[in-house]
């Protein structure tokens, strides 16, 4: 989880939209999840 939170901060650092790169980053999660449950 601490790593995913570095990337979204260092994703809202280069990009401006930052709110997009977390959604994208929590649905990668969310997909890797429901694979993992698999």
């Amino acid at each position: 989880m601490g790593i995913l939170q570095d990337v979204v901060h260092l994703c809202r650092q280069v990009s401006v939209r930052g709110k997009a790169c977390e959604l994208a980053a929590e649905l990668r999660v969310v997909g890797e999840g429901e694979e993992a449950a698999i």
